[in-house]
């Protein structure tokens, strides 16, 4: 029998429980102690397959013997161990997904009332949730048979009266949200949530915790339909979800309350919706503050980067709605949120706020003092382009823009034109073609390149600049917003202009009938 049961180990573990299924009730609980005795020794000398073989075949054969309760809820827990020991090989969601498979098959096709009765116990509901979980942020290769098993949990635990059915339900349906939304069914993943909301609903008390979990899938659901640009359904969500946190914001929802106000800032600025925008940006500071001050110190450094986030975001707001005066000091507050940590006072953030500063200052014609900030924006993103940083590219040929139009503005011609050139080098340099935002950032340098190159009586020059900045455009206006086309006819007209001085009827003409098309 022990020799029987040992080979057995190495073939496939179904085909084991079915051996014993079939066998006396003897002769099962002498297997299933051959086989604990066998778990007990490869524990002692292996960690890897055998050691999950039969740990799997050992809860099997607990089942079987109708041994389950907490025993069987430990070999899940085990098994569970063993594939996070082992998450590196490809082959851990394989043994998490075998096992769920293997219980299920095993309870719902041979075991009688008694021992389906044993997925019902809390001790199994739980550790199999665990597994489930646990595959599905794994984002699992097979995505079908995951997918039948959730299903199939979710139309049991909807007919079975087991303790804390909704709350189990609930979860379930959470799970396969998450993997549809994993496998990009956003259709799929919001009626999941939608089918978890209305179960805990049904529930004639919630709990604390129960309510914020209604309330972080109505955010959840929020976001979700943002994604699929369905603004009205996004704020009727976010609505009924404020509530259920506002009513804990000092126990266990001050945690989700970040997670709020974040959500409702997108939402705003996506939707053009002001009412609550400047109050949510206040209260994220103040709560970002708070928790700044009962940090510890090494903890303050990312606070320290989430408000100098909010300031220059709310600088921008402020910014983008002729508030220039605002927006200045909440450029001047993220800088200094930043000037405390080495790490941070140098970096994309820091050049971030004091380039926004300076189009600030220059839209207020303070042309020096905008100068100032881009090229402390230029210092900063020039080290971390030297770092060998490749997002840092763009940002950096942008603050070289940026200080060549104040430079520009300001008669110092020869260092514009050195700032225009070093910005189109390093845009061509990490160029994305299949980006509208970079062709056309690199279409307003060589526009401002054209310009001064028009100035200074270098007239084929000029003219290359235009048709450089409407080759980049052309291809792209189908897809642009309106701004894109309002710059291809800017590029037109100056092209227009500079055939003009160099006598080019036919050439004047083209562009005229291009400039009408457009």
């Amino acid at each position: 029998l022990r020799l029987l049961v040992y080979l057995s180990l190495l073939q496939e573990p179904v085909e084991l429980s079915l051996l014993l299924q079939s066998q006396p009730v003897e002769l099962r609980e002498e297997a299933a102690g051959a086989l604990e005795e066998f778990s007990c020794l490869l524990k002692k000398f292996y960690r890897g397959g055998k050691l999950y073989l039969s740990l799997s075949n050992y809860g099997a054969a607990l089942y079987i013997t109708g041994r389950y309760g907490e025993q069987a809820s430990l070999i899940c827990r085990e098994l569970m161990q063993l594939a996070v020991e082992r998450r590196t090989l490809a082959s851990a969601n394989e043994w998490k997904l075998f096992l769920m498979e293997k219980t299920y098959f095993i309870l719902f096709n041979f075991g009688d009332e008694q021992q389906k009765s044993a997925v019902m116990q809390p001790g199994f509901l739980e550790a199999s949730h665990n597994v489930l979980e646990d595959i599905c942020g794994d984002a699992p290769q097979d995505y079908s048979a995951v997918y039948s098993i959730l299903t199939e949990r979710i139309h049991f635990l909807a007919v079975k009266k087991v303790p804390e059915q909704e709350t189990w339900l609930a979860k379930a349906y959470h799970c396969r949200e998450r993997l549809r939304e994993g496998a990009g069914d956003m259709e799929g993943a919001l009626y999941d949530e939608n089918a978890a909301v209305h179960v805990l609903r049904q529930k004639e008390m919630l709990t604390d915790g129960e309510e914020l979990q209604i309330g972080e899938i109505l955010l959840k659901r929020a976001r979700s339909y943002a994604a699929l640009e369905r603004m009205d359904n996004a704020w009727k969500e976010l609505s009924e979800a404020i509530p259920l946190f506002e009513k804990h914001r000092n126990g266990q929802g001050a945690e989700q309350m970040e997670e709020l106000y974040l959500t409702r800032i997108s939402l705003a600025r996506r939707s053009g919706e002001d009412s609550c925008l400047f109050y949510d940006y206040e209260q994220l500071l103040a709560l970002y503050e708070k928790k700044a001050r009962e940090m510890k110190k090494d903890g303050q450094e990312q606070m320290g980067k989430k408000i100098a986030s909010v300031y220059l975001e709310r600088g921008n707001a402020y910014g983008g709605r002729g508030m220039y005066e605002k927006a200045l000091r909440d450029f001047d507050q993220a800088i200094l949120s930043l000037i405390p940590y080495p790490s941070l006072a140098y970096s994309e953030l820091a050049a971030s706020a004091y380039g926004s500063k300076g189009n600030i200052l220059m839209k207020q014609k303070k042309y020096r003092d905008a100068l100032h900030h881009f090229t402390e924006s230029v210092k900063i993103r020039e080290k971390l382009y030297e770092s060998k940083e490749p997002e840092a590219g763009v940002p950096l040929a942008r603050s070289y823009g940026n200080r060549g139009a104040a430079l520009d503005v300001l008669g110092r011609d020869e260092e514009a034109f050195e700032a225009y050139q070093k910005a189109i080098a390093i845009r061509l340099e990490v160029f994305d073609r299949t980006s509208f935002s970079q062709a056309f950032g690199l279409a307003q340098v060589y526009l401002n390149r054209g310009i001064l190159n028009g100035k200074h009586g270098k007239i084929m020059e000029e003219i290359m600049d235009y048709t450089h900045g409407i080759n980049l455009l052309l291809p792209k206006l189908s897809k642009s917003s309106q701004k894109g086309l309002v710059l291809c006819e800017r590029f037109y007209s100056a092209r227009k202009t500079g055939y003009m001085k160099l006598g080019n009827s036919h050439a004047v003409q083209e562009d005229e009938d291009k400039l009408k098309k457009l």
